[in-house]
């Protein structure tokens, strides 16, 4: 019973012990009452109504009184402590053996077990291409054309009178194509009609959290078969090797973080909002890099042992996440991973469903049968770079 029925029920139960327990004022309905409780005694749990001390004697009849003990239950529910009156002293004594002993056979069957209104999440990897602040583009149809120039137009350094050869640059698009992350869920009305707000709200949270989660990984190595082409799998990144270049990949080298953000230089990428991703266990090889007299390179000596590792790495920020798998294979090499440095400044994420992200449809229908709500949700959404080189990529990290 939830809190709510219990305020309405327990003036009742004091109520029925006031008429019922008067033998010499009620005698027909108290004998009544009384052989109910006899027959109850009789159960199989009956045992936990009556002392062992009473039961050697050859007692059966309960000692204390099933309204009594309702109301007093109810009264330790909603006030934290116990009725004083004296009349209360063997349903007391009976609920305080009953929470302690945790004992079924003591009580534990009809004392119903108390849940937290708090919920702990589960351990899951955080959503971070959003959060890393792309262009966020609603995306009214299933398809959208976003204009762009590829090249510049050329200039000349002419003499008097020489003609000036027509140069117009060159146009091209960026298209979004949206695709549909799906996650269906179902819970009882019972479930529903019993948890706390705090609970439910708990479990909607969640649903949300993991589809957001689901949708991230897509951004990040979605394959472009029905969903997004993520950032480590576009074609024509800007590209260097793990252990400056080995085929087979190999350890992180400090010059392989130099190379990349290099390249992306000599791509002229922009460099105001660029920002790293990688599995946490690449940022572990980065906090292990050392120079020639094995000093950490990633480290605040003013403080050591003290801070938190820098929020940047080389100027910008990263995000680690395993959402980045660590079982890449380059050459002969096996186990291994790729830390991206994206310009978030060049890419575009559409959100679908009228630009509005996240779209939560509730039935009570679609479970009609088994008595069930059932939570749809769906998440329309494509990642695309602006310029395929905004996207720079160390591969093969060991």
């Amino acid at each position: 019973m939830n809190e709510k029925t219990a305020e309405k029920l327990a003036p009742l139960f004091a109520e029925m012990d006031k008429r019922y327990v008067s033998v010499s004022e009620h005698k027909d309905l108290s004998d009544k009452y009384e052989d109910v409780l006899r027959q109850i005694a009789e159960m199989r749990a009956a045992p936990a109504f009556i002392s062992q001390e009473s039961r050697e004697r050859g007692n059966t009849k309960p000692e204390f009184s099933l309204g009594r003990l309702t109301s007093a239950y109810i009264r330790r529910k909603l006030q934290g402590d116990f009725n004083s009156d004296a009349r209360f002293e063997h349903e007391n004594e009976y609920i305080r053996k009953a929470f302690a002993s945790g004992t079924t056979t003591a009580g534990g069957f009809l004392i119903p077990e108390d849940w937290q209104d708090s919920v702990i999440n589960q351990l899951a990897a955080q959503a971070v291409v959003l959060k890393a602040g792309p262009n966020i583009i609603p995306v009214t149809k299933k398809k959208m054309h976003l204009p762009a120039i590829s090249a510049d137009a050329t200039a000349q350094w002419l003499g008097e009178n020489a003609a000036i050869t027509e140069s117009t640059p060159p146009t091209a698009e960026v298209t979004l194509t949206l695709s549909t992350a799906k996650l269906l869920s179902a819970f009882s009305l019972e479930w529903m009609e019993y948890s706390s707000p705090q609970v439910d709200a708990a479990f909607q949270n969640n649903l949300v959290a993991a589809l957001q989660r689901f949708v991230d990984a897509g951004f990040l190595t979605g394959s472009g078969a029905n969903r997004p082409t993520g950032l480590r799998s576009i074609s024509s990144p800007t590209l260097v090797g793990a252990q400056n270049g080995n085929a087979n990949g190999g350890n992180l080298a400090y010059g392989d973080l130099i190379n990349l953000l290099d390249g992306l230089d000599g791509a002229n990428v922009g460099d105001v909002k660029r920002t790293w991703f990688m599995n946490p266990r690449s940022f572990t090889r980065v906090r292990s890099l050392v120079d020639t007299t094995n000093r950490p390179l990633f480290y605040s000596f003013e403080t050591p042992l003290v801070d938190r590792a820098p929020s940047t790495l080389l100027g910008y920020p990263y995000y680690k996440t395993t959402q980045l798998p660590k079982n890449e294979t380059k050459g002969t090499g096996t186990n291994l991973s790729a830390i991206l440095c994206v310009d978030m400044a060049d890419v575009y994420v559409g959100v679908g469903a009228g630009g509005e992200g996240i779209r939560i449809d509730v039935s009570e229908h679609a479970g009609f049968a088994n008595a069930q709500i059932q939570l749809r949700l769906l998440f329309q959404a494509d990642i695309q770079p602006g310029h395929t080189a905004s996207v720079g990529i160390i591969d093969g990290v060991a």
